[in-house]
């Protein structure tokens, strides 16, 4: 049973599912912008998305690579990279045939 989604990346997209993902699940993001990060974690939307600031907006958004790949138990992200290689049996991507 899923209960841990890990998302990569905190722009529009990211955020916009992890708040949509937050209301059923524990949600982590991921993002190498540490200002964006802060940002989010403080309920301080870094572009124009109101739910970021709001209540609902539970998740929490690191910078931690390696407790990020460990904690969830899927990872979504919109492709895939060499530093997931070692948990890719629990990523998924848009890029279904590993070409873009």
């Amino acid at each position: 049973m899923i209960k841990k989604i890990a998302v990569i990346g905190a722009e529009y997209v990211g955020s916009s599912l992890g708040v949509l993902l937050a209301l059923n699940y524990e949600v982590a993001l991921i993002d190498k912008d540490h200002n964006k990060v802060n940002k989010i974690n403080n309920k301080q939307a870094p572009f124009d998305e109101p739910l970021l600031s709001e209540d609902h907006a539970e998740f929490q958004v690191i910078h931690d690579l390696t407790y990020f790949k460990a904690t969830p138990d899927i990872i979504l992200g919109n492709r895939m990279d060499e530093e997931l290689l070692d948990v890719q049996a629990k990523v998924f991507t848009r890029d279904i045939y590993g070409k873009n």
